[in-house]
């Protein structure tokens, strides 16, 4: 309250770089709002694929990123961990597979978002430490996109398991762990440091963490929080 008791109303503008959060981040904001009215949230779809950089120009005030990397400038606070898996028709030849393995990729088509893939947990972690491509790889700016052209043996695609979950259980997709130990990734809310205090955006980290680990499957607290 101290941080906005001299104004009538605080934007927080809010970029998503995890094109799949929409499933926990609307229930999320509509708990913020309702502790926070005075908050004005809005969203910028400008920098829907690379958000860091409004975040440094002050275009954004707080970016949802997997993307964590060592600065003084900015704050990655830790929301939660949660499975990438590989997602296929249910007849497609990799279904029954236990895991999968950067091999099996190579004579695939892989569905993406419009992003580098070095900046895809699927790249980063299991095909380029093999020095392995897919056969071809298809960019796809929405969620619900890549989950129709996957159920239509369009291609294969790496999400998060939470994000497929109804699919899988009308049997539209199968999902497969990638690699024998599975492939983790993190989710991370980034402000500017020197605004991290403020108690409206500790409320919105709060909020995030309990409505995703409450609300999602195989989701966990992260741990270690990267500074």
């Amino acid at each position: 309250i101290k941080d906005i008791k001299h104004q009538n109303k605080v934007k927080l503008r809010l970029a998503i770089e995890c094109h799949s959060c929409f499933q926990w981040l609307m229930p999320a904001i509509s708990q913020f709002h309702q502790t926070w009215p005075m908050v004005e949230l809005s969203f910028n779809n400008d920098y829907m694929f690379d958000a860091m950089p409004g975040l440094a120009e002050g275009e954004l005030d707080l970016v949802i990123t997997s993307d964590v990397f060592e600065t003084n400038e900015f704050h990655f606070e830790p929301l939660f961990s949660f499975d990438m898996v590989l997602v296929t028709s249910p007849n497609h030849e990799l279904a029954d597979k236990n895991y999968i393995n950067a091999q099996d990729l190579t004579q695939q088509t892989l569905i993406t978002y419009p992003v580098e893939p070095a900046r895809l947990d699927i790249f980063k972690y299991l095909l380029l430490p093999a020095n392995v491509q897919p056969k071809k790889i298809k960019k796809v700016d929405q969620t619900l996109m890549i989950l129709q052209m996957v159920t239509a043996d369009l291609g294969v695609a790496a999400l998060p398991s939470w994000a497929i979950k109804e699919y899988e259980e009308q049997g539209l997709v199968k999902s497969i762990p990638l690699s024998k130990t599975g492939l983790q990734s993190e989710l991370y809310a980034a402000v500017k440091y020197r605004e991290k205090n403020r108690a409206y955006l500790q409320s919105f980290f709060n909020i995030s963490k309990t409505v995703s680990l409450n609300n999602l499957n195989n989701v966990k607290p992260i741990k270690v929080n990267h500074n």
